[in-house]
């Protein structure tokens, strides 16, 4: 629904102009227009404190913001001293735009079908959080979709999904990994002044000086402890990522936080294709499939400790061939707290991500006939 978009749009703007003065659950309207005129957006250019407060609280009306109230948005995140999103319409993508917007599309064509195939493989998002909500959004894909089936075009779309999370983490040119911060940079970002001169003392003592590459280079896990082929394919990719934490020194820092959010988009992108066949793969056999849901679901949606969900977690570990340690274990809970925090962060809840996958078994229930 437009009203969630819109204000998990407005969180994250909040969470973007505020940094570490953000509070979560607040609206904190004062503070936030104060930010925008401080950015160069007139009081008169920028929304109202009830519009503000309207959309956070998910009170809009559905043909409601103005385009041009979005376009605030996106000047204000331009105007931060931050990374720029590929899409110079962002939260306008944010909002009114997705992956399940761009299938149901109308079209003048009879058949709707090839037209979703086509949209599907150009469909491109604007960011993880972006395509977090795409995830969210498919698992809505039920009864008749434009003509078609909605577990097909769940099935499709949910493909499309997993296809993309395979473009950033594959081990064979992930584009994620470049974009991380190396070991020695992260180090350096979080060293006081002596610290920093002693690091580069030790840089100039190699030749030829190290520094500007490890500066600017990325990050990747030690695949070998990962243990995942190379070419693993799209359709195994929550695979690839439950794997990750057996390389507990690569995931820290934003690494930590950006695998957290798109384990869960996996998961949800996982279920959302294999229910459609949830005879074959929830109720027969133990299938992999089933496995790596039951894992991924007790990592970031269960209440429980992790270490008492051993139960739910072996299998997986033990359908792969990962070097599992303890610090593995501790990973999973600081993975389950990240995107918690992430949720907090843009105005949702685990409760909330727990509601949809449970709205799509009931809508779509396992029935068995004696």
């Amino acid at each position: 629904m437009i009203e969630v978009r819109l204000s998990i749009a407005a969180n994250f703007l909040k969470a973007c102009l505020l940094g570490d003065l953000n509070v979560p659950g607040r609206s904190q309207t004062r503070t936030v227009l104060d930010e925008l005129y401080r950015l160069g957006i007139s009081e008169k250019g920028a929304f109202s404190t009830r519009t503000w407060e309207r959309w956070l609280s998910r009170q809009a009306c559905v043909d409601t913001p103005q385009i041009g109230k979005i376009g605030v948005m996106d000047e204000a995140h331009a105007l931060l001293s931050m990374p720029a999103w590929s899409h110079p319409q962002g939260f306008h993508e944010l909002v009114r735009g997705g992956l399940v917007s761009s299938l149901l599309a109308p079209t003048r064509a009879k058949n709707v079908w090839p037209i979703m195939i086509e949209r599907a493989k150009l469909y491109l998002p604007v960011s993880s959080l972006h395509l977090h909500l795409d995830a969210l959004d498919v698992l809505s894909l039920t009864g008749d979709c434009s003509g078609v089936p909605g577990a097909s075009v769940r099935q499709l779309a949910a493909a499309r999904i997993l296809e993309l999370l395979h473009g950033s983490w594959s081990p064979r040119g992930g584009n994620v990994f470049n974009d991380f911060r190396s070991d020695w940079r992260l180090r350096w970002d979080a060293a006081d002044p002596d610290e920093r001169v002693k690091m580069e003392k030790r840089c100039e003592a190699i030749q030829p000086n190290p520094m500007q590459k490890w500066m600017v280079a990325g990050a990747w896990p030690d695949w070998s402890k990962v243990a995942v082929p190379v070419d693993v394919g799209s359709e195994h990719v929550h695979k690839l990522l439950f794997c990750l934490p057996a390389d507990a020194n690569f995931l820290v820092s934003e690494r930590l936080k950006r695998w957290a959010l798109d384990s869960v988009t996996a998961l949800l992108a996982l279920f959302s294709h294999a229910w459609a066949d949830r005879y074959e793969k929830f109720a027969v056999s133990f299938s992999p499939e089933m496995a790596y849901f039951i894992a991924l679901e007790a990592v970031f949606l269960r209440e429980d400790p992790v270490e008492e969900l051993r139960g739910e977690l072996l299998p997986a570990m033990e359908w792969s061939d990962a070097r599992w340690t303890a610090e593995s274990w501790a990973k999973f809970t600081e993975g389950r707290e990240a995107y918690a925090n992430f949720l907090s962060l843009i105005g949702l809840s685990v409760a909330e991500v727990v509601d949809r996958l449970t709205h799509l078994r009931d809508v779509e229930p396992l029935v068995f006939r004696g």
